[in-house]
């Protein structure tokens, strides 16, 4: 299993999260003995020691030289304070954590040391568990023996096992420990409570992905030939502590000089590999000319030998290409950069500078693209018959004023004004043309009507009776047959959104609303309209990917282009580029073409009134056979709730909501009331005649006013539900008040009773 990413182990051991380390179980990296060196923490049973290591350490992005080391076999990061009790758990994202061996150690034998080796900046801190007894440590079981190994300047992670089997399968290879890392973010669970990923395992190393680096060299050195005339020497060395190999996992991007000398083509300049490959940079070029100045050596640069000093600019090595030479060695270790003066002479010089810039290879892909399809048409212009009242203008119909966004179906409005609406002076009928600046296939429009505070005052003045006509050219206009006809008076202030209607599809260039009436005074008005159409694709821009450590472009296998036309849902583009030897990376990334717009409802009834003969019954309809719906994209589920078929009791009030659900999970739902009545006798009719009830809608007091000459028995009032609330008897005043300020918000149902005749009145109660 070799450079594995962790998503990988994210879904197989079903951890929701995503890594930034790579798990490699494949490392080969031996044992490194320190119990004879260490520092021994003297550890006692579930005991812990804080310890700071003498280098910044970076886990994940959290960085820190805080350890926290545990008896149990781990290392609480970053804090003081804490422990790894002896019961281990899964890795489900508590604090940050580093645990080769999280398990129950006991003290009996063994110790815990830790040391510090290498030299800056590839040092190394390695913890070791030496002989650990499991608990109870008195019993005859084999200890175990393993180390976390945290790696300057890589911030690699490695755990390796020298023995962690005790003879006693309840605890060999981890059948009872967790293994595995903690950060901030990101849980990396290698293993809990399980043998066989541990089985055969040598040693396990969490890595962050490669990152390009620059190192430099050590510098002022003095070039002083001497007097035997053989010259003289000086080295450089640039230790790397990264793993890697150039030509696969990195290359050298360029090598960058500057050295100070009198007479350049006394230099012979060698870059040699940790592997000891050595790669001639320049050969006594540039004669009698002084010094290379920022001289860089990369890969396709300028013959270096035809060149004039001071050598500024950028030149390929004269002994060949960094990837010729060195691909395929490792990058870790010593490069060393050798400088000879050849001739013996009076010209001294010095080694200003010496750089090395490594680049990872990789393949870098844009982030997913997600692109909003809005099917949203806006008008570019509109014109009126009426005349404009209030400073309003009718192009405050189309440019979004008021609306919380724009332009969206969703959006809410606020209290309509002069500055985001638009009143008719003293009409109440006139009619508005919509340019909407090309040819659409239609199935909606969302109409904004006045909201209460409005411009005319009241609130009031909003549309009401509206016809919608559709033209290709602006002139000859024609019916949309199924298109609303009303629009709902609007009671209260913003935000509000809009009404929403659909219908069939129809090509239209232009749209003409008709207003027939309004809902209030001589004033007529509304607040915004927005029409939708039936296109679901969208074209998606992206940049293309790029490519580091190699000069070949990535080719694009898989998907579609920047600036192609995307279906709805997912569309996943895939590149690939090969590097200097013959290694392919891939990258990934999806363009989502999201659709947010809810189905349109056509036909939603209004609210209804059945009459009911007797005490029976009725059977609710099933709507769904006369209320379409009409989407952008996808073909639309429908549902009613309650269905088709449901008995309804008398004097009661259902709501009856269809939903209509696009594939994208859109919905959108219409909603209406069923009344149900008991119808009237001869006698009935005549007392229904002479019985009113007012206010209705009321909030407190209503009066049922007697105008006949039958004397009332009694008054029940019933929810909505048939469930009486209040019973009034022998109660014969002409005009009886009703106090109904306790009752809730809702529809009720007054029964006035005589001797030979009852009515059923239905109020509102505020």
């Amino acid at each position: 299993m070799k450079k594995i990413t962790f998503l990988t182990f994210a879904l197989l051991l079903s951890i929701a999260s995503y890594g930034q380390l790579t798990i490699d179980d494949a490392d080969m990296t031996p044992f490194e003995d320190i119990s004879a060196t260490g520092t021994p923490l003297g550890l006692g049973d579930d005991g812990e020691e804080n310890i700071v290591i003498p280098f910044d350490f970076n886990l994940d992005g959290q960085v820190s030289s805080d350890l926290r080391i545990g008896n149990n076999g781990g290392i609480l990061f970053g804090t003081t304070t804490g422990d790894l009790f002896a019961g281990n758990l899964p890795l489900d994202g508590q604090s940050p954590r580093i645990v080769p061996f999280w398990d129950d150690f006991d003290d009996e034998i063994g110790e815990v040391y830790w040391e510090v080796r290498g030299a800056e900046p590839a040092r190394r801190v390695i913890i070791q568990w030496d002989d650990r007894p499991h608990f109870p440590g008195d019993t005859e079981i084999d200890p175990a023996t393993f180390q976390v190994v945290l790696f300057e300047t890589t911030n690699d992670i490695l755990f390796v096992y020298e023995d962690v089997l005790f003879d006693d399968p309840d605890f060999d290879n981890g059948q009872s420990a967790t293994i595995g890392v903690v950060s901030e973010t990101n849980v990396y669970q290698y293993a809990f409570n399980d043998p066989s990923p541990l089985d055969g395992i040598n040693a396990i190393r969490f890595s962050l992905p490669n990152e390009d680096f620059t190192a430099c060299g050590p510098t002022g050195q003095i070039i002083d030939p001497d007097a035997s005339n053989e010259g003289d020497t000086i080295t450089s060395i640039i230790t790397i502590a990264e793993n890697g190999t150039i030509g696969n996992e990195y290359f050298i991007d360029n090598l960058m000089l500057d050295i100070t000398h009198r007479f350049t083509g006394d230099l012979d300049i060698n870059l040699t590999s940790p592997d000891g490959t050595t790669l001639i940079l320049s050969n006594e070029n540039g004669g009698s000319g002084n010094d290379y100045t920022d001289t860089i050596f990369q890969d396709g640069g300028d013959p270096i030998n035809a060149a004039s000093p001071p050598f500024t600019g950028v030149f390929e090595p004269q002994g060949g290409s960094f990837s010729d030479t060195f691909t395929g060695e490792q990058m870790q270790g010593d490069w060393t950069l050798t400088i000879i003066d050849v001739f013996s002479s009076s010209d001294i010089g010095m080694l200003n500078n010496f750089c090395m810039t490594f680049v990872s290879f990789a393949i870098i892909c844009p982030e997913d693209v997600n692109v909003v399809n809005n099917p949203t048409i806006v008008p570019i212009a509109v014109t009126t018959t009426f005349t404009p009242g209030f400073n309003t203008v009718p192009e405050a119909l189309i440019d979004g004023s008021g609306l919380s966004d724009f332009p969206d179906l969703n959006a809410t409005h606020e209290d309509t004004s002069p500055a985001n609406s638009f009143i008719g002076d003293n009409e109440t009928a006139g009619s508005f043309d919509f340019d909407l600046g090309g040819t659409f296939m239609l199935n909606g429009v969302a109409i904004w009507n006045q909201n209460a505070g409005g411009p005319g005052g009241a609130g009031e003045e909003g549309i009401n009776e509206i016809i919608l006509s559709a033209s290709l050219d602006g002139v000859d206009y024609t019916v949309i047959s199924d298109a609303p006809t009303t629009v709902s008076q609007v009671e209260d202030d913003g935000l509000l959104a809009p009404e929403q209607f659909g219908f069939t599809d129809v090509e239209a260039a232009f749209i003409r609303l008709e207003v027939l009436n309004n809902h209030g005074d001589d004033d007529t008005g509304f607040a915004e309209i927005a029409f939708v159409g039936t296109a679901c694709d969208a074209i998606a821009t992206f940049d293309f990917p790029t490519a580091n450590g190699t000069p070949n472009t990535p080719v694009q296998t898989g998907g579609l282009e920047s600036g192609d036309v995307y279906p709805s849902g997912t569309t996943t583009n895939t590149y690939e580029v090969e590097g200097n030897d013959g290694t392919i990376l891939s990258c990934s990334f999806d363009v989502n073409v999201i659709d947010e717009t809810q189905p349109f409802i056509i036909g939603c009834p209004s609210d209804l009134e059945v009459n009911q003969a007797g005490d029976s019954t009725v059977t609710l309809e099933d709507f769904l056979i006369t209320v379409g719906a009409t989407d952008n994209c996808s073909d639309v589920t429908m549902t009613q709730d309650p269905v088709g078929g449901t008995i309804l009791d008398q004097n009661t009030v259902q709501t009856v909501t269809i939903t209509a659900t696009d594939v994208s999970g859109n919905m959108a739902t219409c909603t209406f009331d069923i009344t149900v009545l008991s119808s009237l006798g001869i006698d009935d009719e005549t007392l229904n005649h002479v019985i009113s009830i007012y206010p209705n809608p009321a909030r407190d007091i209503i009066t049922l006013a007697n105008t006949g000459s039958q004397t009332i028995t009694q008054i029940s009032i019933s929810d909505m539900n048939g469930r009486v609330i209040q019973m009034i008897s022998n109660n014969n005043t002409p005009n009886r008040q009703i106090n109904i300020q306790d009752y809730a918000s809702g529809i009720y149902f007054v029964r006035i009773q005589t001797a030979t005749a009852s009515v059923v009145k239905r109020i509102i109660k505020r």
